[in-house]
Protein backbone atom coordinates (compact mmCIF):
# COMPACT_ATOMS: atom_id res chain seq x y z
CA UNK A 1 0.00 0.00 0.00
CA UNK A 2 1.28 3.22 -0.53
CA UNK A 3 0.98 6.56 1.42
CA UNK A 4 -1.68 8.19 0.21
CA UNK A 5 -4.15 4.81 0.86
CA UNK A 6 -2.84 4.50 3.84
CA UNK A 7 -3.90 8.14 5.02
CA UNK A 8 -7.74 7.41 3.48
CA UNK A 9 -7.55 4.39 5.11
CA UNK A 10 -6.87 6.13 8.41
CA UNK A 11 -8.74 9.29 7.98
CA UNK A 12 -12.10 6.42 6.90
CA UNK A 13 -11.40 5.06 10.61
CA UNK A 14 -11.14 7.99 12.50
CA UNK A 15 -14.51 9.28 10.53
CA UNK A 16 -15.97 5.92 11.57
CA UNK A 17 -15.27 6.47 14.96
CA UNK A 18 -16.07 9.92 15.53
CA UNK A 19 -19.65 8.86 14.44
CA UNK A 20 -19.82 6.13 16.79
CA UNK A 21 -18.75 8.98 19.77
CA UNK A 22 -20.94 11.76 18.72
CA UNK A 23 -23.56 9.02 18.54
CA UNK A 24 -23.00 7.57 22.16
CA UNK A 25 -22.67 10.66 23.13
CA UNK A 26 -26.31 11.64 21.83
CA UNK A 27 -27.84 8.65 22.82
CA UNK A 28 -26.39 9.04 26.67
CA UNK A 29 -27.47 12.59 26.61
CA UNK A 30 -31.15 12.30 25.10
CA UNK A 31 -31.02 9.57 28.26
CA UNK A 32 -30.20 12.01 31.04
CA UNK A 33 -32.54 14.77 29.60
CA UNK A 34 -35.30 12.54 29.61
CA UNK A 35 -34.74 11.35 33.25
CA UNK A 36 -34.46 14.83 34.33
CA UNK A 37 -37.00 16.49 32.66
CA UNK A 38 -39.51 13.54 32.13
CA UNK A 39 -41.28 14.31 36.02
CA UNK A 40 -45.04 15.37 35.29
CA UNK A 41 -44.08 18.33 37.21
CA UNK A 42 -44.67 17.37 40.67
CA UNK A 43 -41.75 18.28 43.33
CA UNK A 44 -40.03 15.36 44.09
CA UNK A 45 -40.35 14.69 47.98
CA UNK A 46 -37.88 11.99 49.46
CA UNK A 47 -39.49 10.97 52.26
CA UNK A 48 -37.66 9.71 54.98
CA UNK A 49 -37.01 6.88 57.01
CA UNK A 50 -39.27 6.34 59.67
CA UNK A 51 -37.59 6.59 63.19
CA UNK A 52 -38.57 5.20 65.98
CA UNK A 53 -40.66 7.76 68.04
CA UNK A 54 -38.93 8.28 71.48
CA UNK A 55 -40.10 6.78 74.53
CA UNK A 56 -40.72 10.65 76.88
CA UNK A 57 -42.44 10.52 79.83
CA UNK A 58 -46.31 12.36 80.03
CA UNK A 59 -45.32 15.66 81.78
CA UNK A 60 -42.66 16.39 79.00
CA UNK A 61 -44.95 15.26 76.21
CA UNK A 62 -47.23 17.95 77.61
CA UNK A 63 -44.56 20.54 77.97
CA UNK A 64 -43.76 19.45 74.03
CA UNK A 65 -46.82 20.00 73.09
CA UNK A 66 -47.72 23.36 75.13
CA UNK A 67 -44.68 24.50 73.43
CA UNK A 68 -45.70 23.51 69.69
CA UNK A 69 -49.23 25.10 70.39
CA UNK A 70 -47.82 28.21 71.57
CA UNK A 71 -45.77 28.38 68.73
CA UNK A 72 -48.75 28.43 66.50
CA UNK A 73 -50.17 30.68 68.15
CA UNK A 74 -47.74 32.94 67.57
CA UNK A 75 -47.07 32.28 64.19
CA UNK A 76 -51.27 32.90 63.67
CA UNK A 77 -50.74 36.11 66.17
CA UNK A 78 -47.78 37.52 63.91
CA UNK A 79 -50.23 36.35 60.63
CA UNK A 80 -53.60 38.72 62.20
CA UNK A 81 -50.87 41.73 62.71
CA UNK A 82 -49.49 41.16 59.54
CA UNK A 83 -53.04 41.34 57.85
CA UNK A 84 -54.23 44.46 60.10
CA UNK A 85 -51.40 46.13 59.31
CA UNK A 86 -52.10 45.55 55.53
CA UNK A 87 -55.26 46.82 56.45
CA UNK A 88 -54.58 49.80 57.86
CA UNK A 89 -52.36 50.76 55.19
CA UNK A 90 -54.61 49.94 52.85
CA UNK A 91 -57.18 52.40 54.59
CA UNK A 92 -54.40 55.16 54.89
CA UNK A 93 -53.60 55.16 50.85
CA UNK A 94 -57.52 55.33 50.15
CA UNK A 95 -58.10 58.17 52.85
CA UNK A 96 -55.31 59.75 51.18
CA UNK A 97 -56.47 59.33 47.72
CA UNK A 98 -59.71 60.51 48.86
CA UNK A 99 -58.77 63.47 50.57
CA UNK A 100 -56.93 64.06 47.58
CA UNK A 101 -60.00 63.95 45.29
CA UNK A 102 -61.50 65.96 47.54
CA UNK A 103 -59.05 68.89 47.43
CA UNK A 104 -59.14 68.69 43.37
CA UNK A 105 -62.69 68.91 43.53
CA UNK A 106 -62.89 71.73 45.58
CA UNK A 107 -60.03 73.34 43.73
CA UNK A 108 -62.26 72.73 40.30
CA UNK A 109 -65.40 73.93 42.14
CA UNK A 110 -63.49 77.03 43.21
CA UNK A 111 -62.60 77.81 39.84
CA UNK A 112 -65.86 76.99 38.34
CA UNK A 113 -67.21 79.54 40.46
CA UNK A 114 -64.36 82.31 39.69
CA UNK A 115 -65.20 82.01 36.20
CA UNK A 116 -68.91 82.35 36.95
CA UNK A 117 -68.34 85.53 39.23
CA UNK A 118 -66.29 87.10 36.18
CA UNK A 119 -68.19 86.27 33.76
CA UNK A 120 -71.61 87.88 35.74
CA UNK A 121 -69.06 91.02 36.57
CA UNK A 122 -68.58 91.10 32.64
CA UNK A 123 -72.30 91.36 31.84
CA UNK A 124 -73.08 93.88 34.38
CA UNK A 125 -70.38 95.79 33.36
CA UNK A 126 -71.09 95.54 28.83
CA UNK A 127 -75.16 96.55 30.35
CA UNK A 128 -74.02 99.20 32.36
CA UNK A 129 -71.97 100.43 29.54
CA UNK A 130 -74.77 99.64 27.53
CA UNK A 131 -77.21 102.19 29.18
CA UNK A 132 -75.36 104.88 29.13
CA UNK A 133 -74.54 104.47 25.53
CA UNK A 134 -78.41 104.33 24.82
CA UNK A 135 -79.28 107.67 26.14
CA UNK A 136 -76.39 108.94 24.32
CA UNK A 137 -77.74 107.52 21.23
CA UNK A 138 -80.98 108.89 21.60
CA UNK A 139 -80.13 112.48 22.64
CA UNK A 140 -77.89 113.04 19.64
CA UNK A 141 -80.85 111.01 17.46
CA UNK A 142 -83.40 113.47 19.05
CA UNK A 143 -81.18 116.50 20.08
CA UNK A 144 -84.21 118.55 21.34
CA UNK A 145 -87.57 117.25 20.74
CA UNK A 146 -89.76 116.32 23.88
CA UNK A 147 -90.63 113.49 24.54
CA UNK A 148 -94.02 113.03 23.00
CA UNK A 149 -96.94 110.94 24.37
CA UNK A 150 -98.11 108.03 22.23
CA UNK A 151 -101.73 108.26 20.56
CA UNK A 152 -102.59 104.61 21.44
CA UNK A 153 -105.43 103.54 22.55
CA UNK A 154 -105.17 102.05 26.51
CA UNK A 155 -106.94 98.88 27.19
CA UNK A 156 -108.49 99.89 30.11
CA UNK A 157 -110.06 102.71 30.24
CA UNK A 158 -109.02 106.17 32.00
CA UNK A 159 -110.94 106.39 35.38
CA UNK A 160 -108.30 109.55 36.40
CA UNK A 161 -109.45 112.00 33.79
CA UNK A 162 -106.14 112.01 32.06
CA UNK A 163 -106.39 112.70 27.93
CA UNK A 164 -104.28 110.64 25.69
Amino acid sequence: MTHGARCVTIMRLLIGLLSYVLAAVAIVGGGAGLLLFSTTGEAVTVVPAQQEARKVSPRIQEWLDRKAEARAYAEREQAAALAEKERAEAARVKTSASAAHAAFARARADDQHAAERDSLAQRRDSAKREAKRRPRQLRVAQPSAPPQASHQQSYYPDLHGRSQ
